[in-house]
């Protein structure tokens, strides 16, 4: 499941194939941490996701920009989607250039992304000098 949704004019909702359950949101303010985001996204969606990973720059000490979110159901992605569509009111004095979207994801699903993550740790893992 690898399929990408696009946004319709005027407000009518995302278009997807209905089985899309990971949202990526981007254009994040680089200095919000995840335990901000995560109480961002546990005021609206608290019990609903089973995934959350917010990439960092561990040289500069900040976030990519951008958060991948797994719901439990397509309907609560889509009002992720929705929510975070043009999202500003960063607290904290927290601000990005960018305005921040919310898109699906390439890679759908828990097991996916915790595939996908693995890999990552493994690649991290075998290219760290001892």
């Amino acid at each position: 499941m690898s399929r990408k949704g696009s946004w319709k004019g005027g407000g009518k909702g995302w278009h997807s194939d209905g089985d899309e359950t990971t949202v990526v949101l981007t254009g994040l303010p680089k200095t919000l941490n995840a335990e901000i985001l995560l109480s961002l996204l546990d005021q609206e969606y608290l019990g609903c996701y089973d995934y959350f990973y917010l990439p960092m720059d561990m040289d500069k000490f900040e976030n990519t920009g951008l958060a991948y979110i797994n719901f439990r159901d397509h309907d609560k992605a889509v009002e992720c989607q929705r929510h975070f569509a043009g999202y500003s009111a960063w607290p904290g004095g927290h601000f990005s250039e960018r305005t921040c979207r919310a898109q699906w994801s390439s890679i759908q699903g828990y097991e996916a992304n915790i595939q996908k993550q693995q890999k990552l740790n493994d690649w991290v893992n075998s290219n760290i000098p001892e």
